[in-house]
């Protein structure tokens, strides 16, 4: 294959030529935010058990180093930063932009703190990584094949989290380290072979711990890269290759290298911040149940049941664990109805293990969408019958509800932060994200990451 037919050379070169100065102004807003928003969602991670069980994996395996885990009180080396800081920033399924800066950006952190690296070059090297990331989803169509029946990769058990995340991590380490584009390639090879994640794994410490491996692999392929480690620089296409083995559509790997150059998506306002701390298909069975309880009055103790059709995407009816009430509808019809939203303060199992949540769990059925219903109605309802024997039925709303301000982002973050490094740290932080493109070293942000800092 020649240089110039290279699919996986043309996305190198993107990577190696990007600069700050090539960032339109919202595309630095956006960043700064989603930088905000994923250290909050660490913070708030690093007290959950998945957290803390990867917090000790890591002091137990690389106790010293030079960069800091959310929320702990070591250091580690850059791949095992990223590794913990992936995993908490996924653990709550709070965070958002597509799950991308779980990965990507725990990579371009970890590794910039570890080599001094400026404000500016995390700015850009999470945009290379997060665009990369999100047009090889597009290949793969992983958010939208299951709905739609398709055969992506989804279809067929893969998590984009893991496998396409492991590209995007590389991406952006690769920029943290200036790499040039034949040793970009070489790193993209390496990180196409480490890449994995089952969808099976979906409401168990695992699926954080694609997101946390993704970044670790970004950081080891770079890392190895630029030191002469060698892989097939034709990746992307080649036989036994990426798309080959994730079965992705002809073209498609040449067409992402084609809109990268000529479209930046994270300069548009389509990032996405969430408002609760689940997967995104439960916030709107959230926001249906914060309708009928505002609208109708509805509380605990007037409910005699709740029916609701299901989601494919939702898994874990009935959980047994907070992991598995984030893929529940009937939690969070149940979570909603008790204190009008999930929150990180019922998202957990005291909480899911109450009298009152396990008796309005016990009360809620999953029902099939009875004949005829899609003609008019597309995805479903949700059905309360009171104890006076009033029934009030709503369609499942399209609304999630996302966090759209600055001041919203900033909220949460503070939310997040406050419990785990106190609300100076918070403060501190938040005025370093705020000015993080003229921040002349990573490593004073990354060093607020620690509790008592």
């Amino acid at each position: 294959m020649s240089e110039k037919a290279n699919p996986t050379l043309d996305i190198a070169e993107y990577v190696h030529r990007m600069s700050l100065q090539d960032l339109p102004r919202d595309a630095i807003t956006n960043v700064k935010w989603l930088v905000l928003d994923t250290l909050g969602v660490m913070f708030a991670g690093s007290r959950h058990e998945v957290g803390q069980i990867i917090s000790e994996y890591v002091r137990a395996t690389c106790p010293t180093g030079s960069v800091n885990i959310a929320g702990a009180e070591f250091k580690t080396s850059a791949e095992f930063a990223a590794l913990a800081n992936g995993v908490m920033a996924h653990a709550h399924d709070y965070d958002g932009d597509g799950h991308i800066p779980t990965h990507t950006l725990s990579a371009a952190l970890a590794l910039g703190g570890a080599r001094g690296a400026s404000g500016a070059r995390l700015i850009t090297a999470y945009t290379v990584g997060r665009e990369i990331c999100a047009r090889l989803m597009e290949c793969s169509g992983t958010f939208h094949a299951v709905a739609a029946g398709g055969s992506g990769p989804r279809n067929r058990g893969w998590h984009s989290v893991g496998v396409d995340g492991s590209i995007g991590a590389t991406a952006a380490a690769a920029k943290i380290l200036d790499l040039d584009p034949p040793a970009i390639c070489h790193a993209f090879g390496i990180g196409a072979s480490l890449s994995a994640g089952l969808w099976a794994n979906r409401g168990s410490m695992t699926k954080p711990m694609h997101a946390g491996n993704a970044a670790r692999n970004g950081v080891l392929a770079s890392t190895l890269a630029s030191m002469g480690f060698t892989a097939d620089s034709t990746v992307f296409t080649a036989t036994g290759g990426f798309a080959e083995a994730y079965d992705l559509p002809p073209g498609c790997i040449a067409a992402a290298a084609e809109k990268l150059r000529n479209h930046m998506e994270i300069a548009e306002r389509v990032v996405s911040f969430k408002r609760y701390p689940c997967v995104s298909p439960a916030h709107r069975y959230i926001e249906t149940m914060r309708l009928l309880r505002d609208r109708y009055g509805l509380t605990p103790e007037n409910v005699q049941s709740i029916e609701c059709t299901p989601s494919r995407s939702l898994r874990c009816p009935y959980p047994k664990t907070d992991l598995e009430s984030k893929f529940s509808a009937d939690f969070s019809l149940v979570a909603t109805l008790i204190d009008g939203e999930v929150n990180l303060a019922n998202s957990t199992n005291s909480f899911l293990k109450r009298s009152d949540v396990q008796a309005l769990l016990a009360k809620t059925v999953y029902v099939e969408k009875p004949p005829g219903y899609e003609a008019n109605h597309a995805d479903g309802f949700v059905r309360v019958k009171t104890v006076n024997g009033e029934v009030y039925q709503e369609d499942i709303t399209r609304e999630k509800r996302e966090l759209t301000t600055y001041d919203e982002v900033r909220a949460k973050f503070f939310d997040c932060a406050v419990p785990v490094v106190g609300q100076e740290q918070a403060r501190r932080i938040d005025s370093l994200v705020s000015e993080l493109e003229g921040l002349k070293s990573v490593s004073m942000l990354t060093a607020l990451l620690q509790a008592g800092a």
